[in-house]
C-alpha cells in the first residue's frame, strides 16, 4: 500500500544558503604573498575557459572571518572540461609555498559585466591594465565597503586644463570610522572623513 503521493526529501539546510565572497584580510598569510601566488598559478594552469582568478574569504557564513581564505577560479558555465587537474595544480602550488590551509574552489558561472565579455578567456593583462567601469574596488583590508568603479570623467578647469577623475561610491574611498583600520591614521585625519561626522 504505502503513500504513493507523498515524497520525502532529506537535505542539509546549509545546501540552501548562499555562498559569501569577501576580500581576504590583510592579516591572512595569503594576503602578503598573493601577487607571487597568482603569478605562479597563471604560469601553470591552462587559462582556456577561466573567467576570474582571485583570492577571497569564501563560504556560507555571513561573517567574513568565519569563511576560509580560498583561491577562487570562476570558469565558463558551458565548459565541458574536467577542472580537477586545474584544482590539483593550484593545491600543489599552495602546498609548495606552505599554505595548505588556503582552500581552492572552481566554480562554473556566467559573468555579466558591461566591461567584460562573458565569452572572453581570462588574460594576464587584467592585472596591469587600468581599472575599467564595472570592476570592483575598495580598501584592501575591508570586506564590507567594496563597490564598483563607475567610470572616468574629464573636467575642464578655469585655466583650460583638462583633468581625468574616476567615479565610485564615497564609501569605497572613505568608508566611515567603524570600517577604518587602526593602521590608517592618515585617513582618519583627512578632511573628507571629517565631513562625515
Amino acid at each position: 500500500m504505502g503513500l504513493p503521493h507523498v515524497m520525502v526529501e532529506i537535505a542539509d539546510p546549509e545546501a540552501f544558503e548562499a555562498t559569501q565572497l569577501s576580500p581576504v584580510h590583510c592579516t591572512d598569510t595569503v594576503f602578503a604573498v598573493w601577487d607571487a601566488l597568482r603569478e605562479a598559478i597563471l604560469q601553470v594552469i591552462d587559462l582556456t575557459g577561466v573567467r576570474i582568478l582571485g583570492c577571497y574569504r569564501f563560504g556560507r557564513s555571513s561573517t567574513a572571518h568565519h569563511n576560509p581564505p580560498t583561491v577562487v577560479v570562476i570558469v565558463d558555465f558551458k565548459s565541458t572540461r574536467t577542472w580537477k587537474t586545474t584544482r590539483e595544480q593550484i593545491v600543489d602550488i599552495l602546498n609548495r609555498i606552505m599554505l595548505p590551509s588556503v582552500a581552492v574552489a572552481v566554480i562554473k558561472d556566467r559573468i555579466r559585466r558591461a566591461t567584460f565579455s562573458p565569452e572572453a578567456d581570462f588574460t594576464r593583462k587584467v592585472f596591469s591594465s587600468p581599472v575599467l567601469p564595472g570592476q570592483g574596488l575598495g580598501p584592501s583590508d575591508q570586506d564590507q565597503v567594496t563597490g564598483a568603479f563607475g567610470g572616468y570623467v574629464e573636467l575642464k578647469f578655469p585655466d583650460g586644463e583638462w583633468h581625468t577623475y574616476g567615479l565610485t561610491c564615497f564609501h569605497c574611498v572613505v568608508p566611515g570610522e567603524r570600517y577604518l583600520s587602526q593602521s590608517n591614521p592618515e585617513v582618519r585625519k583627512s578632511k573628507c572623513f571629517e565631513s562625515q561626522r
